[in-house]
């Protein structure tokens, strides 16, 4: 599928207090930044990884689509235009922000809701596509939270899950962003502010806490892998994208 840049929101679809440098953690997650602020190496690694995952998405009618750990929702516009309803579901306080940019993005059949993915308030089999990028990872108990994607999907649904791959160049470029970004407070904030929002990333429960060197197992334990793509940063496979059915 080939996919128009247009489709994305842009730095001027979302509030501005969402790039604020001094906003709390929570406003901040979801990547709004990687997609539309970062330089350009780290924004079109954002943007391979959705093209990756829609070439090897089926090519069919979706009836209802849940974007899982929706964050700054940049997903979503692409998402409305690929099923007849799309509902994005994160704990982040991020998502009063997101409610923001679907309204000025003019997107009618998407609703948001604020929930734990591993305690989804939906009814079971009631979607036939769940898109899932860069969530997995942050969550401890995956066989359980799996299991609970597999009870919202349809027979014959389809799950995309995306996650870093856990090896060393991965580690390193994840250190590297982080350390950037740690750079960018003491050069913005006054040093005191500085150190107190280096606290508050370090201590925010958005982390990595899984070993997701097993999410790949993990979830052919639960659904039917069908296909898998990698993709590379600067020559190095440091992202993994999975097919799943049920």
């Amino acid at each position: 599928m080939d996919i128009d840049d247009a489709v994305f929101p842009t730095r001027h679809d979302y509030p501005e207090e969402m790039f604020h440098i001094g906003a709390p953690k929570g406003c901040r997650v979801g990547c709004g930044r990687a997609y539309v602020k970062s330089n350009v190496i780290v924004r079109r690694f954002f943007l391979r990884r959705i093209r990756a995952a829609f070439r090897i998405l089926p090519r069919r009618e979706y009836d209802s689509i849940l974007d899982l750990g929706t964050g700054s929702g940049f997903y979503l516009p692409l998402l409305s235009k690929t099923g007849r309803r799309v509902h994005g579901v994160d704990l982040a306080p991020v998502l009063h922000l997101t409610h923001k940019m679907i309204r000025k993005k003019g997107l009618p059949n998407v609703l948001l809701s604020k929930a734990d993915v591993a305690r989804l308030p939906f009814k079971s089999d009631c979607f036939d596509l769940l898109f899932c990028l860069s969530l997995i990872e942050h969550i401890q108990d995956q066989e359980r939270t799996l299991m609970e994607f597999k009870r919202v999907l349809r027979k014959n649904g389809v799950l995309i899950l995306g996650y870093p791959i856990q090896n060393g160049p991965q580690h390193f470029f994840e250190e590297l962003n982080e350390y950037l970004q740690y750079a960018r407070f003491f050069l913005k904030l006054s040093p005191s502010r500085a150190w107190e929002k280096v606290r508050e990333s370090r201590q925010y429960p958005h982390n990595h806490v899984s070993d997701f060197s097993r999410t790949k197992q993990i979830a052919g334990s639960v659904f039917i892998l069908k296909d898998a793509v990698s993709v590379r940063l600067l020559g190095f496979s440091v992202y993994e994208i999975l097919l799943l059915t049920n």
